[in-house]
């Protein structure tokens, strides 16, 4: 028998009451309910947390203290269970199985939508910024993973269980999928299990925090270049860190790989940083410090090694952005100056970041 944790998420009292019906005819020992105001109807057998006096992470957490079962079912109030969902729901309850962290796969419109079948922690960085919806509307877990998590937080609990699988993630739990397919009430609904860009950056500040950098980026040559692959792989991070806006985050990812070895993309990345927070002129600079530092590298013996194949392209830009700067075009010498660098290294396309602009809030 597992309890359930029902998660109201502004679902009105009618599909509340609905979704407390299937769960307990699905084979639920016990009910709990976080939400904005406890069920009027009479004979509504659960209890309920007051999310309003709380955050709702501590509200799960209390959830989890009280309920009856150790397993535990997370289940957002605004899904829509078909008859073979919770057939599959109610064989998954009676399997007795008690996973550390498994969720239902998503039905919409746009099709089905699960989390990759093999999620490691070599592999959670690019999910993090490639999954679009995170299949998180019924999770389930135990009493004991959710009492090791007692730090958890975010905005909302769809944010949480997705921290909450990070950290699972970083100690090499499984993610399974319990074989259940939900929907959601609404389009509305279903748009909002895509995490926003501070969800996002905080969830890769969970997995930096608690794994070994190696674990996370093992495709770089640690046995040779321990130091620089390290380096490399901040610079990752804080690429990461600054698609999702976070630069306070991306700075002091910068800040430790500073202190492993020096990089052109480290100035690139601070540029980037500088222009997010609308500051040109510290952009424009540290975006030439970069080329400078790009060019002494083209010899390729540094590690990740420089060959840029349209030199011919990148000193056009060069002249283009110096022009600009003696018009005294700050904005057009960083947009010219930030395609030569992009066309130096692919590394800033590769990871997601390809017009600069874009980053101006």
């Amino acid at each position: 028998m597992a309890s359930a944790i029902i998660l109201e998420n502004g679902a009105n009292e009618e599909q509340v009451l609905r979704t407390l019906a299937q769960i307990q005819g699905a084979g639920i020992a016990d009910t709990i309910l976080i939400g904005t105001m406890r069920p009027r109807q009479p004979g509504t057998v659960c209890s309920f947390i007051a999310e309003n006096k709380m955050s709702v992470a501590s509200a799960m957490r209390q959830a989890a203290l009280i309920a009856k079962s150790n397993m535990l079912l997370f289940v957002d109030a605004r899904i829509d269970l078909s008859s073979q969902a919770h057939a599959a729901l109610s064989s998954f309850l009676q399997s007795g199985s008690q996973p550390l962290f498994a969720y239902a796969a998503l039905t919409s419109k746009a099709g089905r939508t699960s989390f990759p079948s093999t999620m490691t922690k070599s592999s959670v960085v690019e999910m993090i910024g490639s999954q679009e919806l995170w299949p998180l509307a019924m999770v389930a877990t135990t009493k004991t993973a959710m009492r090791e998590m007692s730090d958890l937080d975010g905005s909302n609990s769809q944010e949480v269980l997705a921290q909450f699988m990070m950290r699972q993630i970083a100690q090499g739990t499984t993610i399974e999928s319990m074989s259940v397919d939900v929907s959601m009430n609404s389009e509305e609904s279903t748009a909002s299990l895509n995490l926003g860009l501070s969800s996002r950056a905080r969830c890769l500040r969970t997995i930096v925090s608690h794994s070994n950098i190696e674990e996370l980026f093992p495709k770089h040559p640690w046995g040779e270049y321990q130091m620089e692959s390290a380096a490399a792989s901040y610079h990752m991070v804080a690429a990461s860190f600054i698609r999702y806006g976070d630069t306070t985050s991306a700075l002091e990812a910068l800040e430790v790989g500073d202190q492993l070895a020096p990089s052109p993309r480290s100035l690139a990345l601070k540029g980037l940083i500088a222009l997010a927070r609308g500051e040109v002129l510290g952009a424009v600079a540290n975006m030439v410090s970069s080329l400078q530092q790009y060019e002494l590298r083209r010899d390729g013996a540094n590690y990740p090694s420089i060959s840029p194949e349209n030199m011919e392209g990148i000193n056009s830009k060069l002249r283009a952005g110096l022009e600009a700067l003696h018009e005294r075009n700050n904005d057009k010498a960083l947009e010219h100056f930030a395609e030569a660098v992009f066309t130096f290294d692919p590394f800033y396309k590769d990871c997601g970041i390809s017009d600069p602009k874009a980053l101006i809030n």
